[in-house]
């Protein structure tokens, strides 16, 4: 996916998201993204993504990375490459 022209070189997080329209096509956007304002979209997802589906996701997750980057993964929220 090519990064937006607008998109600043120095910003350390991006932010992509999905969202169906009403005839049910997926659209994509994909912008520069604060921490905090990662944090606020992640706790306004939360509301939408049921808990139960989370544990499955971090179960499969465990079982496709090594050991020490799910471990730093469940630490820090990050995966590092």
């Amino acid at each position: 996916m090519k990064r937006p022209a607008s998109a600043s070189r120095a910003a350390s997080s991006y932010l992509i998201a999905m969202v169906r329209d009403q005839e049910g096509r997926a659209r994509f956007t994909f912008s520069p993204a604060d921490r905090l304002s990662f944090m606020i979209r992640t706790l306004d997802a939360a509301a939408a993504w049921p808990f139960e589906a989370e544990q499955k996701a971090l179960q499969k997750l465990a079982t496709f990375i090594p050991r020490h980057l799910f471990e730093l993964y469940s630490l820090t929220g990050i995966l590092q490459k």
